[in-house]
């Protein structure tokens, strides 16, 4: 019995909770975050949640961020500007080749 109680409390309870998150936010609720006070599977679960509720708000430059951060995003795009190669006449450069 003791044994039943604590799957329960432990285990079912939090996934409930969970899982009654994922449908409000499937029905349009993006305003409460799902924070995870858990450090097991169950709180991977929450975080996996919260970063999809994340999204949902901030659209994919969010998720683009969070990619970068852990290291498996692509990395930004830097445009470089280099201003031409232009030899103005009488420059000591003009002279060597």
């Amino acid at each position: 019995m003791v044994v039943l109680g604590w799957h329960y409390f432990v285990l079912l309870v939090p996934l409930r909770r969970l899982a009654a998150a994922a449908d409000r936010m499937a029905d349009g609720d993006t305003e409460a975050v799902i924070s995870p006070h858990r450090a097991d599977e169950i709180g991977a679960i929450a975080s996996c949640l919260e970063i999809c509720r994340q999204v949902r708000v901030h659209g994919p430059a969010r998720l683009g961020g969070a990619e970068r951060l852990r290291g498996t995003g692509a990395p930004p795009t830097v445009v470089v500007r280099r201003p031409p190669n232009r030899q103005k006449v009488g420059s000591r450069r003009a002279g060597r080749r």
